[in-house]
């Protein structure tokens, strides 16, 4: 279950008797922002959460998890329960709070894009994304995700939109259009190409303004460059 910062906020304001307005004066922030606290679509910076909880006049660990803990066992603020959890921050704000189970797979939060400073994400493992990158993603694993403003490279299948410039994939590749070249030892289905595709696999793309090298059948609309493939090439309309 997730722990709910949110929540604690609206709860502990509320008891306070006190508006958002008021809230937001004595952070320092705007109205909105505290509107997004209590939403869930924000969280406070780490580093005005003391000053939040002296305000309410409850510790920490209750603001962060509604629970208080005993003084001295644990410096975290989160109850010794043996339960794993997972802290998402983007630099010291906090994205999201939540435990970890073995059978369930950790979703990477981000904050809008527009928003985001040029991020690069690296996963040991498989990488489920929710959202959009503008810079790269390194996976050890699959990648499934939004839009990537720049290059994926995955040692599995690659699931996305569109990809700002090259793909390398150790499986196949399923995406919007791409700005540069795709490297794939799968199948390719795709928008798009700016310029060349290497496919261990069927090639499916609209236009391709580079060479398409593929072990089997290739299925296009326009190509600018040669092509050398180990089926049939079929023109679409």
């Amino acid at each position: 279950m997730s722990i709910k910062i949110s929540e604690m906020i609206k709860e502990l304001r509320l008891q306070k008797g006190i508006s958002q307005e008021v809230l937001a004066e004595h952070m320092g922030v705007t109205v909105q922002a505290v509107s997004k606290w209590e939403n869930g679509l924000s969280c406070p910076d780490i580093g005005g959460l003391p000053m939040l909880a002296d305000f309410f006049g409850v510790s920490i660990d209750r603001l962060l998890t509604g629970k208080e803990m005993v003084s001295g066992k644990n410096t975290l603020p989160f109850p010794d329960d043996g339960i794993m959890r997972v802290v998402q921050a983007m630099g010291n704000n906090i994205l999201d709070l939540s435990e970890a189970s073995y059978d369930t797979p950790i979703k990477l939060i981000l904050p809008d894009i527009s928003e985001q400073p040029l991020l690069t994400v690296e996963i040991i493992g498989n990488c489920s994304i929710d959202g959009d990158i503008n810079g790269s993603v390194n996976a050890q694993g699959y990648v499934n995700c939004g839009n990537v403003g720049q290059s994926v490279n995955a040692a599995g299948g690659v699931n996305c939109g569109n990809v700002g410039q090259c793909v390398d994939a150790m499986g196949s590749v399923n995406c919007g259009n791409v700005g540069q070249c795709i490297d794939a030892m799968g199948g390719v289905n795709c928008g798009n190409v700016g310029q060349s595709i290497d496919a261990a696999g069927d090639v499916h793309c609209s236009d391709i303004h580079g060479d398409v090298k593929a072990d089997h059948d290739v299925y296009c609309r326009h190509i600018d460059g040669d092509v050398e493939c180990g089926g049939n090439v079929i023109l679409k309309q």
